[in-house]
């Protein structure tokens, strides 16, 4: 469907204030988004309960309804504020929810969105939003005659979501050519590194780098451990490994936007002190694997909120020559170690995705740290 005609329909919600998470599938929606408009107040929060929050707030302060954009892997994050907070049932607060559909049973995907997309259905049905399922052959006449029932839901102090399909909004923004210091090669960089310790990488085009890194240099994956799903939850996954093996060196391999979803991890890593744990997080300023949206956070200083959190050595790389005296600094000392990598937006049109099933890459990983346990103990 073509976004415009998309917002076109929807003119008689009166609906002004947008906030969510960026997804693929809903690219053109942020695309529409970030160009502005009159009338148009956006904000791209830090997770989808957020989102909720701030939608929420809007309508307390104005009485109009706002729309939350998301994936539906991300819509577990909402689940606590859509029942306890904006429920007819509770507070009665109206929300129009787009929700890009991956896993949509019948269509071709990745493992991590299966589930999730069999399940996204009857997540909305036992919340009491009624939905409608808006693919690529879904017209503007077809959505004009859906805004009367819409308002009456709204008037019910009930929600509305609209379920995205794969292909459902046309995009036609073109690619960029990936920078010379793009995370690819930085992370090709730190794989110099880190020998046979493991290494956490987070959702999205990070763990496709890394996947492929080793493909291309016959390295094998049994160090690796992708979080291809559970965005944000990389950081968490690395500190859970490293008080369990702490005689391990643990690198996490986080991103800007998936650190702020779960930022009170960064603070336990602190608290907790794993001299084992090696925290690099990747500094692109937007949500670059759903199509380059920013973050909506200009200014934040990730280096001083590790201080904050006490994280005993903290460092910066900016370009080849700062990366490689970092690398040889934190290797060095003891940690949790803050890496923090600041590059520019960009990387391969060519990317490809991870070939071995999830459950297969955990096999060969946790095979891989018996195998070190076993070899220290002998």
């Amino acid at each position: 469907m073509n976004i415009i005609e998309f917002f076109k329909a929807m003119e008689v919600l009166d609906i002004g204030f947008y906030t969510g998470v960026p997804d693929s599938t809903l690219k053109a929606l942020s695309e529409y988004l970030e160009a502005g408009g009159k009338g148009i107040t956006h904000l791209v929060a830090p997770d989808e309960g957020v989102a909720v929050a701030l939608a929420a707030g809007h309508h307390l302060a104005t009485g109009r309804v706002a729309m939350v954009y998301l994936q539906n892997s991300g819509l577990g994050n909402a689940v606590n504020p859509l029942a306890s907070l904006v429920s007819e049932r509770v507070y009665g607060i109206p929300l129009l929810l787009v929700i890009g559909w991956r896993g949509e049973p019948g269509k071709p995907d990745e493992p991590q969105h299966q589930l999730q997309g069999e399940i996204t259905p009857g997540l909305l049905e036992a919340l009491g939003i009624g939905y409608a399922v808006l693919g690529p052959e879904t017209g503007f006449l077809e959505m004009s005659e859906m805004m009367s029932e819409i308002q009456s839901t709204f008037r019910a102090g009930k929600s509305f979501a609209f379920l995205v399909s794969r292909g459902g909004f046309a995009t036609v923004k073109p690619s960029e050519s990936p920078p010379t210091f793009s995370r690819e090669a930085v992370i090709e960089r730190i794989l110099r590194h880190t020998g046979e310790d493991p290494v956490i990488a987070t959702t999205g085009r990070t763990a496709r780098e890394l996947y492929e890194i080793r493909a291309r240099q016959q390295e094998g994956h049994h160090r690796d451990f992708l979080n291809v799903g559970a965005m944000g939850h990389a950081l968490g996954i690395a500190l859970g490994m490293a008080l369990g093996s702490r005689e391990d060196r643990i690198w996490c391999l986080d991103g800007d936007g998936a650190a702020l979803m779960h930022l009170a991890v960064m603070a336990q890593v602190g608290s907790e002190g794993p001299g084992n744990l090696i925290h690099v997080l990747f500094n692109n300023g937007g949500h670059e694997s759903v199509g380059g949206q920013a973050l909506g956070t200009e200014g934040l200083d990730f280096q001083s909120l590790a201080r904050t959190f006490t994280y005993p050595l903290v460092l910066e790389a900016v370009d080849f020559e700062t990366l490689e005296g970092a690398l040889g600094t934190l290797c060095r000392g003891r940690g949790p170690v803050f890496l923090e990598v600041k590059i520019p937006m960009g990387s391969r049109e060519n990317l490809g995705r991870p070939e071995r099933p999830p459950r297969v890459m955990k096999e060969l990983f946790m095979a891989h740290s018996r195998e070190r346990t076993a070899q220290k103990k002998g």
